[in-house]
């Protein structure tokens, strides 16, 4: 908890998503989840892909990732780089889309909420 109360104002946002991404993908631990539960996120109403949150990907998972978000046609240039394939998620993902890991962490919260 001390980390999230001395993360400086310009930087909360990326380090909120870097908690909530790492939670999502299993890398539980403690403090994780002490700021998650803390901030109750509802990952269905609040999910936004950002640049800094696609760069925590491999190139592999942007590429399962535009699967699932239903972008199909990319061109070759878009798929020969790691930043070039998270410009075309950007600008080509579907508004309101949460991937399907977020959302099942949003289902499974709310199961266990009183």
């Amino acid at each position: 908890m001390a980390d999230y109360l001395t993360a400086p104002a310009t930087e909360i946002g990326g380090f909120l998503h870097r908690a909530a991404h790492a939670y999502a993908h299993q890398q539980n631990d403690e403090w994780l989840n002490t700021i998650i539960n803390a901030l109750n996120v509802d990952y269905s109403a609040e999910f936004a892909l950002t640049p800094e949150s696609l760069e925590l990907y491999s190139k592999e998972q942007l590429q399962k990732l535009a699967k699932e978000a239903k972008i199909r046609a990319f061109t070759k240039g878009e798929l020969a780089k790691k930043q070039t394939l998270i410009t075309a998620i950007l600008t080509r993902t579907p508004s309101g889309f949460v991937p399907k890991d977020f959302a099942r962490r949003a289902t499974e919260r709310s199961s266990r909420s009183p």
